[in-house]
């Protein structure tokens, strides 16, 4: 199924509120062969761009827009869980060995610098882009 159409469907099962449609919709489009990263990037990103535009446009009630965007969510989240996880990059030994100090050289090391070496040995789960 093209993107546009499946946008189109997921549109109409989310704005009339009708969750067992929407879940047997993505059921759908996995078994076609849809990744949960193909999910994410050409459908539930775009599906949310269009309900945000019309609810901002006054085109979708509160209610609609509540409901839908709780159940992007919810399926935004069930997504992740099937993202493919990237190999860690190739690392020096310098950037393993990764210390507060190293940020800030003359200063006691604060939470914000040792979350910043911390955030040097994470591995990310999914690619950016």
């Amino acid at each position: 199924m093209k993107p546009e159409h499946a946008i189109e469907r997921l549109f109409q099962t989310l704005r009339s509120g009708q969750r067992g449609a929407t879940y047997t919709l993505i059921g759908q489009l996995q078994a076609d062969g849809w990744t949960c990263e193909e999910l994410t990037d050409n459908l539930y990103r775009p599906t949310l761009t269009l309900i945000n535009q019309l609810f901002r446009a006054e085109q979708l009630s509160e209610l609609a827009y509540n409901s839908a965007t709780g159940v992007l969510g919810v399926l935004a989240v069930q997504a992740q869980n099937g993202y493919e996880q990237q190999p860690a990059a190739a690392r020096s030994t310098d950037r393993l060995n990764t210390s507060p100090q190293r940020y800030c050289q003359d200063a006691q090391p604060t939470v914000g610098t040792a979350l910043a070496a911390a955030a040097d040995s994470w591995q990310c789960m999914r690619k950016v882009g």
